[in-house]
């Protein structure tokens, strides 16, 4: 589990520190706003093990949609005269995602004590991109907070579109992937046995490359759930670990290997590049 370092102040405005363990930071937050301590500062240390509230936090992402729903909605509200913390609260109870909820909720809470917007968002990477955080830090600067969330919002829902059209393209290519696949075990399960059944009574010497598709046609036939099992396994330790930082750059690395898929991938990140510096650009981040 865990180890979370706070630095609280009791009721009777009393700091003090400690390390506690929680499966996560969300965790601490009800735990010390229960007893009604306030935190100062909350972090993690050390690496996190592994624990099922970990691995499922992997899998449980927010929506671009929604992400652009929370940055627009704030614009209005601060633009209305909310204050950040009422424009938040109102925003938590909107939300559709469980994750967004909880991770709004720290975020309260953090402002509430008088962190900048930008710092209590920092604390939570998974969710708020590194563009988020520099925009509504220098609307925070320049005292346009409101006018930052509204770009930093348009460019989230260009990315979004961007990203919607290339998956549209991609669509037909995997479709036609994984027919394929399909055909290919349906092959080794029905039409093999039949041949292998045809080369055995010929007794004929056959080369590597039959033997080994006989072969893996037996194991498939013999072991079923072994393989489909297998198989999900397979899938789910992929998509794990193209969520984590080495993953990423193993798949960025393979992309930009395949002839066709490299110049989309190029492409794309040209147009996401540009558009994040003009975005950072007319929110008065500076260039360096």
């Amino acid at each position: 589990m865990p180890k979370f370092r706070v630095i609280a102040v009791t009721k009777d405005e009393e700091k003090y520190n400690e390390v506690v363990d929680a499966p996560d930071r969300f965790a601490v937050y009800r735990d010390l706003r229960g007893r009604g301590d306030r935190i100062i500062e909350l972090t993690e240390e050390g690496k996190r093990g592994f624990s099922l509230s970990a691995l499922l936090e992997l899998f449980e992402s927010v929506p671009q949609d929604e992400k652009v729903i929370l940055a627009r909605n704030l614009a209005a509200m601060l633009e209305a005269g909310l204050t950040t913390s009422r424009a938040l609260s109102v925003m938590e109870r909107q939300s559709s995602s469980k994750r967004l909820k909880r991770v709004l909720g720290a975020v309260i809470a953090d402002v509430r004590r008088g962190s900048p917007l930008s710092q209590s968002l920092q604390q939570f990477p998974s969710v708020f991109s590194q563009l988020m955080v520099s925009m509504v830090r220098a609307g925070e600067e320049s005292g346009k907070l409101a006018e930052s969330l509204r770009v930093v919002a348009e460019q989230m829902e260009k990315a979004s579109n961007l990203t919607k059209r290339i998956r549209g393209a991609l669509m037909y290519p995997a479709i036609v992937l994984i027919a394929m696949i399909g055909i290919a075990i349906l092959m080794l399960i029905y039409v093999v046995p039949t041949l292998a059944a045809t080369f055995k009574e010929l007794g004929a010497d056959l080369p590597p490359t039959t033997m080994f598709v006989l072969n893996a046609s037996a194991f498939f036939t013999a072991n079923p759930l072994t393989v489909l099992g297998g198989g999900l396994a397979l899938i789910a330790l992929i998509a794990w670990f193209v969520r984590t930082p080495p993953g990423r750059r193993a798949l960025d690395w393979l992309l930009l290997r395949i002839p066709v898929i490299h110049t989309l991938v190029v492409e794309t990140n040209a147009a996401r590049t540009t558009r994040t510096m003009a975005s950072l650009l007319s929110s008065g981040v500076d260039v360096i």
